[in-house]
């Protein structure tokens, strides 16, 4: 504490977090946190008292991050830290906020145009290309190509695959027969919408995919804690290292480089958008698609997906499944 029993905000930091995990999840509190952090660089002030917080300071931030061409995605996510931290304080600290700081903050995000939130399918394709021969390749190549496969063929998100635990994938349980093939069940170890959605819980995955993890699995390096999550790190100190959203990050953005693409052509929120569109496109479903992307509210993907022009949907049309076209070889060489 400094004067007079005030915190200072760097103090608060912490507790913050805490705040945030206990409301949210822990990814959205370690992103609020970090983004939080940017602010404490910009006030330049280790004795800065939470006291000092007005809607001017953070006006100037704004303002900071404008003349510095920061992404408006960027700009957004950080003053929606800045308000997150504004509900903590008001109601951990009331006696010392008397006045909103960073609640008329309002960040323009600009509208994406329709099938911007795609991939090119001959992008995705060039990759695809690389897969067999990374499933014969190094730990971290058979990693990245899982993590690749996981995402297209199931629409699982980046923080989903971050924290996924091996038990809910169910190896070793018994396939089911329906008109899309042999599925498996997997029971997610973190769901983004399952406050609201109870089917968030469980993705379908095929054979194929199966033989992929399971090819993951048998060189995965046995993590120091947390034993039980599917990715892990196979390079650096220590091997085993749970893996997270930046690194899931690192993956596509390295796959991207060995296809000869710009990293920013692929990403797994992008990817994500591939394989929503291709479940719309193959089905004419939007309640299906739904289901499949495990939306809480189908007015999410009707805005997403139903309006995209016919020349984007046309571009993932015909691709009913990617993995049924690899031949896997796991036993060469």
């Amino acid at each position: 504490m400094s004067i007079v029993g005030i915190p200072t905000l760097i103090e608060v930091l912490p507790e913050f977090g805490n705040f945030v995990f206990a409301n949210s999840s822990e990814i959205n509190a370690k992103n609020s946190e970090k983004r939080l952090r940017y602010f404490v660089k910009f006030v330049n002030d280790s004795d800065f008292l939470i006291t000092q917080l007005t809607a001017s300071y953070v006006d100037q931030y704004v303002v900071f991050m404008k003349v510095n061409k920061l992404r408006p995605k960027t700009q957004h996510n950080r003053v929606s830290a800045l308000k997150s931290f504004e509900r903590f304080l008001m109601e951990r600290y009331p006696q010392f906020i008397k006045k909103s700081f960073a609640s008329h903050v309002k960040i323009k995000l600009p509208k994406p145009k329709p099938g911007d939130k795609l991939p090119n399918k001959n992008h995705v394709e060039k990759v695809m290309n690389l897969i067999p021969k990374l499933l014969k390749g190094t730990a971290r190549d058979i990693r990245d190509a899982t993590i690749f496969l996981m995402i297209l063929e199931t629409g699982i998100r980046r923080s989903e695959c971050v924290f996924q635990e091996i038990e809910g994938l169910h190896l070793d349980q018994e396939p089911m027969d329906t008109q899309l093939g042999t599925i498996y069940k997997a029971v997610l170890t973190h769901a983004k919408s399952a406050n609201t959605n109870p089917d968030a819980w469980v993705i379908d995955y095929n054979d194929k995919l199966k033989q992929v993890i399971e090819k993951w699995l048998s060189v995965r390096p046995h993590p120091l804690r947390d034993p039980g999550r599917v990715f892990v790190g196979v390079v650096g100190r220590p091997l085993g290292k749970p893996m997270t959203p930046d690194g899931i990050n690192f993956v596509f953005k390295r796959l991207c480089k060995l296809a000869e693409l710009h990293e920013r052509e692929i990403t797994p929120h992008k990817l994500r958008h591939y394989f929503g569109q291709r479940v719309l496109d193959l089905t004419g479903n939007l309640e299906l698609t739904r289901q499949r992307l495990r939306h809480a509210d189908i007015k999410l993907t009707s805005t997403t997906y139903a309006h995209q022009d016919e020349r984007r949907r046309q571009s993932t049309v015909g691709i009913t499944t990617f993995l049924n076209t690899l031949k896997f070889q796991f036993d060469e060489e």
